[in-house]
């Protein structure tokens, strides 16, 4: 072998060790993380999988590495110890760049992983004791009504490609001081209808998603998309009907702007000389009680074999409880639903301090502390 190929060879392997002794560093990092394996308990997975995802996105995408080095620096090969270096830490950012697409997929924070959601469930109410893969299991139901229901006899009426369950961030409501939950009868048409693509993801197939076997990620993929909505393009026209009252209970669907809206209060109250108070903040989350289809006419429309081919509002019972709300809002008629058990009209609170408009809303108590309000 020419002298210049043994160096070309020796230059190559010093750079794949140098790849290999981070990645081996990385993963034992990763390994020790006591954080990971309650996070994906709540999956049916393990951190060793984990691991050998990270690994094998890792080593996979070396040989393109090394093509990619080399096309930059407009040579086969290393042939100095400065460019050694360079190609080291080249190759060092792309193995991070591959193994971070796997971490994307378990722990964007912009799409709220089912992991830290169910974890919250868990911490926030353990004495409801909710299974601890709550979140998953619904969201598989929920696929499993969309599937049958576009295959059956009145599938001309479903719109959209997914069933959507909630809108909002799940986790923020349920560490709120007051849990406030507004519930609608099905999706609104205008989801799907308004030339805004408020549910798709770039990477997200929703046709195969759940089949045959729910994939692990596919649960995080499907939350993110209903806990980003608002983060997005809302149908405002819809969730104005309850923006107002949410402002009176201290509340929003929105978790960014609350920060914002504290900031701008307090150099209000600062410039007018007035004693700021300190607020609780309460993010408030929207579920479709009778189905999480979207459907081409309002729920009444449907006669009672088509409500039935739509409904999942026998899973709302498990919803309400592992939810736990202290206030409802609904823009129906609960009565004949199964809110209405145990539920004993009442009037709202004085200590409340809800403004005139509000004030003779119906409402009703649900046990010793739910309230239920019913907007016009």
């Amino acid at each position: 072998m020419a002298t210049e190929e043994i160096e070309l060879k020796t230059a190559r392997d010093a750079i794949l060790h140098n790849c290999a002794a981070f990645l081996d560093e990385y993963l034992a990092r990763q390994r020790k993380d006591e954080a990971l394996p309650q996070f994906f308990s709540q999956y049916d997975y393990t951190v060793d999988a984990y691991i050998d995802e990270l690994k094998n996105a890792a080593t996979a995408g070396l040989r393109a590495g090394f093509r990619m080095a080399a096309k930059r620096a407009n040579l086969n090969v290393p042939r100095n110890k400065a460019l050694e270096k360079e190609w080291t830490d080249f190759l060092i950012w792309w193995l991070k760049y591959k193994m971070n697409a796997i971490n994307f997929k378990w722990f964007s924070v912009e799409r709220e992983p089912q992991g830290s959601i169910e974890c919250a469930l868990l911490n926030a109410q353990p004495e409801a004791k909710v299974p601890s893969n709550f979140f998953n299991k619904l969201s598989h139901r929920a696929f499993e009504l969309y599937r049958a229901a576009k295959s059956g006899p009145y599938a001309e009426h479903i719109r959209g490609e997914l069933p959507i369950l909630f809108f909002g961030n799940l986790k923020e409501y349920l560490y709120s001081d007051i849990r406030i939950l507004t519930l609608g009868r099905a999706p609104s048409l205008n989801e799907v209808t308004a030339g805004t693509a408020r549910f798709r993801e770039s990477e997200t197939d929703y046709s195969t998603m759940f089949l045959p076997m729910p994939r692990p990620w596919e649960t995080n993929q499907y939350l993110g998309v209903c806990n980003g909505y608002f983060k997005r393009t809302p149908n405002w026209d819809y969730f104005q009907h309850f923006n107002p009252l949410l402002k009176e209970l201290l509340a929003s669907y929105i978790c960014e702007k609350n920060r914002n809206a504290i900031i701008r209060n307090l150099r209000k109250c600062r410039r007018e000389g007035l004693i700021p108070m300190e607020l609780p903040l309460n993010i408030a989350v929207h579920f479709n009680y009778c189905t999480p289809l979207v459907l081409d006419n309002p729920w009444d429309a449907f006669n009672e074999s088509e409500q039935k081919a739509f409904s999942l509002e026998e899973a709302f019972p498990e919803i309400l409880k592992a939810l736990a709300p202290d206030i409802i809002l609904c823009d129906f008629d609960i009565k004949e639903t199964f809110l209405a058990e145990g539920a004993n009209e009442t009037t709202i609170p004085a200590d409340w301090e809800l403004s005139e408009r509000y004030r003779g809303t119906t409402a009703y108590l649900r046990g010793k502390s739910q309230y239920i309000l019913v907007l016009d």
